[in-house]
């Protein structure tokens, strides 16, 4: 397995360099970890089953851009408050399950216990009949992916903190996980439209782990992860 270094790109580049890496892992057979941060932010919207409504002139107005991802999910403002992990995988590598959501599993239980090894308390990977259990997440919460929990994503008292999503393609598969150092809940709501209630109900859903130092965070999830 390959593990790259932390590198700060703008929205557009990570978007290209998640695509490559998932190309590349399908040329080489081999597995690619690599970790990212946004210098710029940006809005990032995900294959959801509701569309969210984005106010571009508000976009236009704060030099935002607006993007889309291959992989599912809600918006994402996407800036230095969230470290991003892409895993490309070949398609015949072990950590590839015939099962999508299975497919996850071991990813969310690594950042789990990187978590908990950092003093990190209440740190909860969400089971199966919890997520299928919640509420069904409504305006703001619905449009956010992190207003949401699905299956083996990571929560602190409740909250969330991490958030996986999945690109499945012929010659391999691309994880991704976003853990929320930061949280900008106003700028996001600003962007699609919501007002401040909604921004301080979607608050109340996540968990950001706070600024904590970047090389122990690293090392930390990097203990946690495949070799």
């Amino acid at each position: 397995m390959q593990h790259l270094p932390l590198e700060r790109l703008d929205g557009p580049g990570a978007l290209r360099r998640a695509t490559d890496l998932l190309a590349k892992a399908g040329r080489t057979g081999k597995a690619i970890f690599a970790w990212s941060v946004i210098d710029r932010p940006a809005l990032v919207l995900g294959r959801a089953a509701r569309e969210p409504e984005v106010d571009l002139a508000e976009a236009r107005r704060r030099r935002i851009p607006v993007l889309r991802r291959a992989s599912g999910g809600g918006a994402v403002l996407w800036d230095d408050g969230l470290l991003a992990l892409d895993v490309a995988l070949p398609s015949d590598h072990e950590l590839v399950l015939p099962d999508v959501v299975e497919t996850y599993a071991w990813l969310g239980r690594a950042f789990a216990s990187a978590l908990e090894d950092l003093g990190i308390q209440d740190v909860e990977l969400v089971s199966v009949e919890r997520a299928r259990s919640e509420p069904t997440a409504e305006g703001l919460r619905a449009a956010a992916c992190f207003g949401s929990l699905s299956p083996y994503e990571v929560t602190i008292a409740s909250g969330k903190a991490l958030g996986l999503a999945q690109v499945r393609r012929r010659h391999g598969t691309l994880l991704q996980a976003g853990l929320l150092l930061e949280h900008d809940s106003r700028e996001l709501a600003r962007l699609l439209g919501w007002d401040e209630a909604a921004a301080q109900e979607l608050d109340r859903a996540i968990a950001p782990i706070g600024r904590h130092d970047v090389d122990e965070l690293l090392a930390a999830l990097e203990r946690a992860l495949p070799a």
